[in-house]
């Protein structure tokens, strides 16, 4: 699974953004209009391949699924990174994972599975 550099919500760049576009939705495969509200999910590698992009009707995608990416390269289980994401974290306030995955607090939850994998936390 691939490292999660960023995730940032931004307006679509359009034709002439930089890379040039056309930009199109990893998930419904629609070409997104310039200025259009879109995340990006950028990957350590930093080429064109390496970047995800949503659109606003199918970003509630991306936090549930690169989170739980994030948490298997931590915890190096799939099973473990699951049960991780179904518990409540003290870091998080006691709050569970997987109730914040919304693209509002994904930051969030990736700080704390990058905590856990510096020894920061438990």
């Amino acid at each position: 699974m691939r490292k999660i550099k960023a995730i940032k919500k931004l307006p679509c760049p359009g034709t002439y953004g930089s890379p040039p576009g056309p930009y199109v939705c990893d998930v419904c495969t629609r070409e997104m209009d310039p200025g259009e509200p879109m995340v990006a999910v950028a990957f350590v590698a930093p080429a064109p391949e390496d970047l995800g992009l949503f659109c606003s009707d199918c970003e509630s995608h991306v936090p549930p699924v690169y989170i739980l990416s994030r948490a298997v390269d931590v915890f190096k289980d799939y099973t473990k990174a699951m049960l991780w994401f179904r518990t409540p974290c003290l870091a998080l306030g006691g709050k569970i994972p997987a109730d914040l995955a919304t693209p509002a607090e994904v930051e969030k939850v990736i700080s704390v599975l990058t905590r856990i994998e510096a020894g920061e936390i438990e």
